[in-house]
């Protein structure tokens, strides 16, 4: 789930079309994870709420993911996506999105020794 509030001191207040975004490790070109944002009507205070159930597509690339938020003092991660944008009378434009996330990390004392990646019952 994510629950954010996006604040801007802009004049101009554009919508925002719903997108499918996909987030990336550092030097990584498969997804950990892909969701799609919904349409916004932008603010000086936007609120941004998803929460929806995706599928897990790269389970490998997740499991690099958790290492990297449990294992790290801080970690970053990239947005991914291209959506619409309409302003005023202005025509709709496309805009792509590329947009790093760095963040603090949790539990950066515990060794992480391996993670299974497969459901198999043994």
């Amino acid at each position: 789930m994510i629950d954010s509030t996006q604040s801007s001191d802009s004049k101009n207040h554009a919508d925002l079309y719903a997108f499918n975004a996909s987030l990336y490790l550092p030097d990584s070109d498969t997804a950990f994870v892909s969701f799609e944002t919904p349409a916004l009507k932008s603010s000086d205070a936007t609120k941004v709420h998803i929460d929806q159930r995706v599928p897990l597509e790269n389970p490998e690339e997740f499991v690099k993911y958790c290492l990297a938020t449990f294992g790290s003092k801080t970690y970053s991660y990239s947005l991914q996506g291209k959506g619409g944008l309409k302003l005023g009378g202005l025509p709709k434009t496309t805009v792509k999105y590329d947009q790093v996330v760095h963040l603090a990390g949790t539990f950066s004392h515990i060794l992480i020794r391996s993670i299974r990646t497969d459901h198999r019952q043994d």
